[in-house]
């Protein structure tokens, strides 16, 4: 199905499918769809459509994405002197049709003020809620670059990776001509926009651009570790579904077969948000295709992103009283992704729900140690960061209390004076206090470019956390004792380790509260469709085990 929430209005229809205009460097997909959809894998059992796989991922609504509007607005509304820089730092990878077409009409449009982007009368509405399209990424000139800096070619061409059959056909009936190059299987092709600086304020009010924060760098954390070695994995290998052949077009009926065929599924984490953008269609009267199979695959995908194991237990003394009395139990967390873990924009966090139960004869347990446990409010219970937007977990090689909470992820700092202090607002961020998401396997943390390195004194003198992996001990004080005080009678416990994943961290989404005067809306829209989804986690993986209370 191609919606009709998103295809070209009458008001646009510069813009619809069809044959482009001398001044058009864009189609909509609704051109390419014509050909390159209803396709299927040789043996029929994967639905290889170029248009409508690609209809239901985070690329084709990198526009409408709610939270990316939200923060952009917030970042905004709190620096209104420099919302033209801020709008032209995102608006190349999230409407980069709209905007590259409006560089090339000359014709600037701001995203939020009345009739702005976000605006459905705006002139480049449509083009803007197309996302990330075919003829965006089929024009990106070959060139090392990053932070939205790419090029479009000037001769309408469509790049892909094989020669063509059928040229002619193709430019008669959208007005691109197929050309093969092999630049888009590279993953320095996706780094055009998924390695990101960005600039910030200092101390003193100086925007600073000359040595840009690096808010997001998979590409070089993937350059990085062993999975840039010959024959490694790249970003298509594993955010796309990989077919052994299939057709790429449905005309005419003798196209040539294709091998290692790459579908547009580009998996994502990011399910929360693929749901968060179907209830606001729904409730808007958007006619947007069914997501559900998507956000499967997110999961699906999700679960081999990293693995937990529980690699040794046992009781022991610590309180040198002759009794073996806690429990102490090692974690081995593993990064199986090419980037760290989680990795892009320092929004997601990735947590271990550590839990030891007590088994009573009749099967029933009783919890007697946590940590990472979730409120009613989406928080994790015991992290500092959620109750105090001034602090943040430290990184942790033993955990030895239910109040500590072995947390990965990216902590966002600006200088004042020379103290470090915690920032929610991208602007103000000059630095990482903390970084300990999990690394690629293959990278040194010693050794890496400093931009990617770990950040934190805890995680910089863990011996423990090295490339591809991070190993933690967790010691449940006093289990024997409180069992038999509490006359329970336990003969075994059950050892529970998750490694789970949430997609917007708590204090993120609750700084946004504290900005206002937001007339677009954009910010209490998200805001209000996010309580439906606030206790929303996905589980990475885990492992479990069943010890003896009796030596």
């Amino acid at each position: 199905m191609i919606s009709v929430f998103f295809s070209a209005s009458e008001g646009y229809s510069r813009f619809g499918p069809g044959n482009v205009q001398d001044d058009q460097l864009f189609t909509s997909s609704q051109s390419c769809s014509k050909c390159h959809n209803d396709l299927f894998s040789a043996d029929e059992e994967v639905d290889t459509s170029y248009v409508s796989r690609w209809e239901t991922t985070m690329m084709r609504f990198s526009f409408y994405d709610p939270f990316w509007r939200a923060k952009v607005r917030s970042e905004t509304i709190q620096n209104p002197e420099y919302q033209e820089q801020i709008e032209k730092k995102c608006l190349p990878c999230h409407a980069p049709m709209a905007y590259k077409q409006m560089e090339v009409d000359d014709s600037p449009q701001s995203l939020f003020d009345s009739g702005g982007l976000i605006d459905s009368t705006n002139p480049y509405h449509n083009l803007a809620m197309e996302g990330i399209s075919c003829t965006l990424c089929h024009q990106i000139m070959e060139d090392e670059t990053h932070s939205g800096s790419y090029s479009i070619a000037e001769n309408r061409v469509a790049w892909g990776p094989y020669n063509p059959d059928y040229q002619n056909m193709m430019n008669r009936l959208s007005g691109f001509t197929p050309e093969q190059s092999s630049h888009l299987n590279g993953p320095g092709f996706c780094a055009a926009c998924h390695e990101l600086y960005t600039p910030y304020f200092d101390e003193d009010g100086n925007f600073i651009t000359d040595d840009p924060f690096p808010e997001q760098t998979p590409y070089g954390e993937w350059l990085a570790s062993s999975y840039s070695e010959e024959g490694g994995e790249t970003c298509q290998s594993c955010h796309m579904q990989k077919v052994p052949s299939s057709v790429i077009s449905k005309l005419p009926d003798q196209v040539t077969q294709r091998e290692d065929v790459f579908v547009h599924t580009f998996f994502t984490e990011n399910t929360m948000m693929l749901d968060i953008i179907t209830s606001l269609a729904e409730e808007e009267g958007l006619d947007i295709p069914d997501i559900t199979d998507a956000v499967d695959d997110g999961r699906d995908y999700l679960e081999g992103a990293g693995e937990i194991e529980i690699t040794q237990s046992g009781w022991q003394d610590f309180d040198m009283d002759g009794l073996k009395n806690d429990l102490t139990v090692t974690l081995e967390v593993i990064n199986n992704s090419g980037h760290k873990l989680p990795t892009s924009i320092p929004i997601r966090r990735v947590f271990i729900h550590f839990a030891v139960y007590g088994v009573q004869d009749n099967g029933n347990e009783v919890e007697v140690f946590s940590s990472g446990n979730t409120d009613e409010e989406g928080r994790i219970v015991g992290v500092e960061a959620d109750d105090n937007n001034l602090a943040y977990e430290p990184h942790y090689d033993q955990i030895t209390n239910e109040e500590q909470v072995q947390i990965y992820e990216g902590i966002m700092g600006r200088i004042e004076g020379e103290i470090p202090i915690v920032t929610y607002t991208l602007l103000q961020a000059s630095m990482f206090i903390k970084d300990n998401r999990l690394l690629p396997k293959g990278m040194d943390p010693l050794t890496a470019p400093e931009d990617i390195q770990p950040k934190g004194e805890e995680v910089v003198n863990d011996g423990n956390f090295t490339g591809g992996k991070d190993t933690i001990v967790y010691i449940a004080r006093n289990l024997k004792n409180m069992n038999d005080n509490a006359k329970h009678n336990f003969n075994t416990f059950r050892i529970e380790a998750e490694l789970k994943d949430q997609t917007l961290s708590y204090r993120m989404i609750h700084e946004l509260e504290d900005v206002v005067d937001d007339d677009s809306g954009v910010i209490e829209r998200f805001l209000e469709e996010h309580q439906h989804h606030k206790l929303q986690y996905e589980l990475i993986h885990r492992d479990e085990e069943y010890i003896s209370a009796i030596e």
